[in-house]
């Protein structure tokens, strides 16, 4: 993995050398929009067949981004995920029809959910 700057939106993500595919930790921000930042040609990207994950070397699972969207694989660990390379434009399209009514992330304090958590 390369790590590549968005510097429109001040992220790094990680692309792989050999299939272009792109890896967005959970804390990197909603992907499709990330997406938007980044090439749609997928060139001659090399098919993965049992994908990793880069962080924790656990298998990862195929599923539909956010339940309706193009395909991408998670970790179930770290909750990363993973897009190839010819899913970016996918991700690009989804990114215009996801709904506007998802609720604002509550950025609470650690303790708060550990506290929260044992209750």
């Amino acid at each position: 993995m390369v790590e590549t700057k968005l510097d429109e939106v001040g992220v790094t993500i990680d692309v792989c050398r050999d299939c272009r595919g792109v890896w967005f930790d959970w804390f990197d921000g909603e992907v499709s929009s990330l997406a938007r930042h980044l090439d749609t040609d997928p060139g001659q990207p090399r098919t993965l067949a049992t994908p990793r994950c880069p962080r924790d070397g656990q298998g990862l699972e195929p599923q539909a981004y956010l339940g309706s969207g193009p395909r991408v694989w998670r970790c179930q660990g770290c909750l990363g995920l993973f897009a190839a390379r010819d899913q970016i434009a996918a991700l690009q399209d989804f990114h215009h029809v996801m709904p506007n009514t998802a609720e604002p992330i509550e950025r609470t304090s650690l303790l708060a959910r550990l506290w929260h958590a044992f209750t």
